[in-house]
């Protein structure tokens, strides 16, 4: 596939020169989170920001990054993705190169603290975007805390895109075109 830098990427064999941080924040920018049954848009770019905020220092770049192979292969609902072995494994082929290339630290303990912001950061979300407030998700999240009463509101895509780029570069990330 074509990349908005211009380069090729080939999915199923990914390498690192094809990587950039800046397809990478641009596409997330781009892609809404709830494949589009939100109630305004959100995109993943933004929803990285967020789930990198509640991690500590040592693990938010892994936070920042931990969708980055949605900007290369789009995203699935869970359902769905869960019932597709073969899309996760290339999920995970994309997901270790970004992940070697950008010096991501993803160990058991990373990627536990990761799954729980996110997983907290999706209560969020459904309860401020979805129109249901959460009906339909009941089951799968966790309960929010007293303290989880900041709302989300939306940022533009352009302002997701910057905003992803500067706290990739805030983190220490490094990119080598």
């Amino acid at each position: 596939m074509d990349t908005y830098t211009g380069k090729i990427f080939h999915p199923l064999s990914p390498e690192p020169e094809e990587i950039c941080i800046e397809d990478i924040a641009h596409a997330l920018s781009l892609l809404c989170r709830f494949n589009g049954q939100c109630r305004e848009f959100y995109s993943v770019a933004e929803h990285s920001i967020r789930v990198s905020d509640m991690l500590p220092e040592d693990m938010r770049l892994a936070g920042l990054m931990h969708d980055a192979a949605e900007a290369y292969i789009g995203d699935l609902i869970h359902p769905i993705k869960s019932c597709l072995p073969y899309y996760r494994e290339v999920e995970k082929g994309i997901r270790n190169v970004i992940f070697d290339k950008f010096h991501v630290t993803w160990d058991k303990e990373t990627s536990g603290q990761v799954k729980w912001a996110d997983m907290i950061m999706r209560a969020r979300e459904v309860r401020d975007l979805m129109t249901s407030g959460g009906a339909g998700w009941v089951d799968e999240l966790p309960s929010l805390r007293p303290e989880d009463t900041a709302c989300i509101y939306p940022v533009s895509p352009v302002t997701a895109e910057q905003g992803f780029l500067n706290y990739f570069y805030h983190l220490g990330g490094t990119c080598h075109h």
